[in-house]
């Protein structure tokens, strides 16, 4: 029987690794490594956990959170995370984990109507109009 539960939640801030920005993503590791592991809790909540690809065309896993969590006490721990609606892989930014001491049995996403979907306009834009060769793309984002 546990005579006491320990639960902490943390934003991270859109905790996100990538190996040209490593020597800063190794000082944030400094930073959130120990207050994470001396908070020792038995359930941890984290919100904004960005998700990366190991190469360009694989499904993007939470290697920076692996990387957090690396030979600490939270390694072994069971894992619930979001998923992008409608697959089976994580978003690339914003996502939610949950870190468990014990076996997470269930696991439910719930999506709501409150906020309107959000549309991505994909615009082509000439760069240059002096050349027909330098040609860009913007998203733009709508209601």
């Amino acid at each position: 029987m546990v005579s006491r539960l320990r639960l902490a939640t943390f934003n991270l801030e859109n905790l996100d690794w990538s190996p040209r920005q490593d020597t800063s993503f190794e000082r944030r590791l400094g930073v959130l490594k120990p207050i994470l592991n001396e908070c020792a809790a038995d359930i941890l909540w984290l919100q904004e956990v960005n998700a990366q690809r190991a190469a360009s065309h694989d499904e993007r896993r939470f290697l920076a959170l692996d990387r957090l969590f690396a030979a600490g006490p939270y390694e072994a721990y069971h894992r619930a995370t979001s998923l992008r609606p409608g697959a089976t892989a994580p978003a690339d930014v914003h996502n939610l984990v949950i870190a468990s001491r014990w076996p997470i049995t269930d696991q439910r996403q719930v999506f709501h109507d409150i906020v309107a979907r959000w549309s991505w306009t994909l615009w082509r834009v000439n760069l240059d109009e002096s050349s027909d060769n330098q040609n860009g793309f913007a998203a733009v984002a709508t209601r």
